[in-house]
């Protein structure tokens, strides 16, 4: 998948002037609970790998003002599971704000006009990642999202890369080369336990004379029985192709995943939520329909790894799990038959 060179640079383009570090900056009304990240992961039949650097606010009462907390998860699938949570102090955190290059430790994200190298380096674990990730899909954007307090998040969305590079887990070196990858950065306000949850989704399917990125999500209350946003959105080749909004998307969820063997995340926190993952599908089917245009989606996940935060006002948890397997995407869109399939990584947060 090429794109002509006018649109490779406005993709360039749009990854310096959309991806850049933020920080909290002037507060909205004093607001504590600024949070931002930098997440990238992809799918394939053997290996999954996911790294999330993320900066946020420092609520501890011991903290200092206008201090924050650096934490770097890393997740890999292999032959087996691996992956931790670094915490990092803040004379091992350099951040440029305004664009993409942060370093935590040996670990770093920097962006140098046409790729982004992403290098993890855990301080526990035996897992070292050098990652090359060329975006090849115009980036899109979408402004404040409220989740909780009625203070705005964002999210800026690279729905399709293709990365290259080594992944090595306690000495077995894995080759990746133009595998699809996604990448998000989001910012803003919330606090965890409040009430929302969220089912969240990305898709690389492919087609005989095409490939097709497609990312999708709902967001809930917490109990679920309430939908307040539901999108789907769809790319071919290199430009956006099709949006549809709440009122077109339907999801649906099946069954329930009976994975053997998974990773929870911190490890110090894992025996307060044992055995496996409850409450996720074993199905997510999606269907958008607007206009005379139908699409339809299947999600089968196969693995599942989880990531447990502690919530900000309260005693409890929040659980975000991480699940990957496969996706079949059909339909009509723009009077053209779309039929493909591919790999997908789908996030359940409070399942």
């Amino acid at each position: 998948m090429s794109a002509p060179p006018t649109l490779e640079r406005r993709i360039r383009r749009a990854v310096e002037w959309g991806d850049y570090v933020r920080g909290a900056g002037l507060r909205l009304n004093d607001a504590i609970g600024y949070r931002e990240w930098l997440h990238f992961c992809f799918t394939r039949e053997d290996l999954d790998v996911l790294v999330n650097f993320s900066l946020s606010d420092d609520t501890r009462p011991a903290a200092g003002p206008d201090a924050e907390r650096a934490r770097l998860v890393c997740i890999v699938r292999g032959e087996g599971w691996d992956g931790d949570v670094d915490e990092f102090d803040a004379a091992e955190v350099r951040v440029r704000r305004g664009s993409v290059d942060l370093r935590f430790g040996e670990s770093s994200v920097r962006y140098d006009g046409e790729a982004i190298r992403v290098v993890v380096r855990c301080k526990r674990r035996p897992i070292a990642i050098d990652l090359t990730l060329s975006p090849v899909t115009v980036p899109s954007i979408i402004n404040d999202m409220v989740l909780s307090d009625g203070l705005p998040a964002h999210w800026f969305l690279v729905p399709r890369l293709l990365a290259s590079g080594s992944i090595t887990v306690d000495g077995r070196r894995i080759a990746v080369e133009n595998v699809a990858a996604y990448h998000d950065h989001n910012w803003g306000y919330f606090r965890w336990g409040r009430d929302f949850a969220w089912v969240w989704g990305y898709g690389h399917p492919v087609t005989p004379d095409a490939t097709w990125s497609i990312t999708f999500g709902r967001q809930t209350n917490r109990a679920g029985g309430v939908d307040f946003v539901r999108g789907l959105a769809m790319w071919k080749d290199a430009r956006q192709w099709r949006l549809f909004d709440t009122r077109d998307v339907e999801l649906r969820e099946e069954g329930l995943l009976r994975s053997a063997e998974t990773l929870t995340l911190p490890r110090s926190m894992a025996l307060l939520v044992p055995g496996r993952p409850g409450g996720v599908p074993a199905k997510l089917r999606g269907r958008a329909s607007a206009r005379g245009e139908v699409v339809e989606f299947e999600f089968r996940a196969e693995h599942v790894s989880r990531i447990l935060l502690p919530n900000d006002d309260d005693l409890g948890l929040t659980v975000i799990n991480e699940v990957s397997g496969e996706v079949m995407l059909g339909g009509v869109v723009h009077g053209e038959r779309v039929e493909g399939r591919g790999r997908a990584i789908v996030e359940f947060l409070g399942a």
